[in-house]
């Protein structure tokens, strides 16, 4: 297949919409010119261009009814493209407008949509979207965005499908692996400026917070807040109503139940579960491979040593220690500032003073 390109001086763009006028009058004028692009994708120039997508010989199956080099299907009589490149093997809805961009790699822009100097390779951008100065899929793995997208500049997206109404804050990067870590966001996902996402799984409804840090092969359910500048590693799974607030380190390997909560600069070390509705307070350090059933509430600095075992509507007070190897029985206390030493065993329905005592509640 041959493309012919001509590219057109901004004082012959009397004739072009008004909106195609104003911005062509940012470009230098050039003298005309005419190229054969042969077995490539059709690179239109830096000014409003014409270009011609058509096969080298009659074909009543390409349909150009605006003589704008495009069939009709594919490219919208509508469409505004003014500057950047074109693939003759990608799409754009009506009404939309691209400036100064990069689509290649059968990509499709769906209808009302505007892309500004940015970059789409093999990517489906839903109707009503705005993409600004940004990355999105690339030639080797394909990605997409729903309808009525906002994405920032120098954000990033690879290898991830992300439901509708999606904002993508600047310098944001969502970056999906292969095979099974190809990342599958629901709908009104929110990620804040600089976040770095690998989740392999989210529900709809997220929102991730700036500078935040999520590593691969992770799930989590819908309604999942994860704050500013918190960090979690590889591996996990959490479900519904999960809110991790700001500058929480987590370690890999955390599994959480619905409704958990873990508040401002907690870290919880590797392979740490959470029941359902339990509550992680303020600063609170949680070590590797310790259990907490349902329904319990880890109270403002406490410290739960390894490989500790708690069982559900268990409360550990302020600034209490649970020694390595610990075990609580359901509905037991832990009193406020108490030390609890490494292997003992506190019977269901009993507080722990913090003078050392063990007692049954009445």
């Amino acid at each position: 297949m041959q493309g012919y390109i001509e590219i057109q001086t901004t004082e012959d763009t009397a004739q072009q919409p008004t909106l195609a006028r104003r911005i062509a009058q940012n470009y230098r004028p050039r003298k005309h010119l005419a190229a054969l692009i042969v077995c490539s994708p059709l690179l239109l120039g830096a000014q409003i261009a014409a270009a011609s997508c058509a096969p080298d010989e009659t074909n009543a199956d390409f349909i150009d009814t605006d003589n704008d080099g495009f069939d009709d299907r594919l490219v919208a009589t509508d469409v505004a493209i003014l500057g950047g490149a074109l693939s003759c093997d990608s799409s754009v809805g009506s009404g939309s407008k691209l400036v100064k961009s990069d689509v290649a790699n059968t990509s499709n822009i769906g209808s009302n949509s505007s892309v500004i100097q940015s970059t789409l390779g093999q990517f489906q951008l839903g109707a009503n979207s705005h993409v600004d100065r940004a990355t999105l899929g690339s030639p080797e793995t394909e990605a997409a965005l729903g309808e009525g997208a906002v994405v920032l500049a120098g954000a990033n997206i690879f290898a991830a499908f992300i439901g509708s109404n999606a904002r993508i804050d600047r310098n944001a990067n969502v970056a999906g692996g292969r095979g099974i870590d190809i990342m599958r966001i629901g709908n009104s996902l929110s990620l804040g400026a600089g976040a770095k996402i690998r989740i392999r799984s989210l529900g709809d409804r997220a929102t991730i917070g700036a500078r935040a840090e999520i590593g691969q092969s992770l799930t989590a359910g819908n309604d999942f807040s994860f704050g500013n500048d918190s960090r979690w590693d590889e591996g996990g799974s959490v479900g519904d109503n999960v809110t991790i607030g700001r500058k929480v380190t987590i370690n890999g390997g955390f599994n959480g139940g619905n409704g958990v909560v873990i508040d401002n600069n907690s870290t919880l070390d590797f392979v740490v579960r959470l029941g359902n509705n339990s509550i992680v307070q303020r600063a609170v350090t949680i070590g590797s491979y310790t259990e907490i059933g349902d329904n319990s509430l880890i109270m403002n600095a406490a410290v739960i040593n390894t490989q500790a075992s708690i069982g559900n509507r268990v409360l550990i007070g302020r600034q209490a220690t649970v020694g390595e190897g610990v075990t609580i029985g359901d509905g037991s206390i832990v009193d406020n500032g108490a030390t609890v030493p490494a292997n003992t065993d506190i019977p269901a329905g009993h507080l722990f003073t913090n003078d050392g005592a063990v007692i049954p509640l009445p």
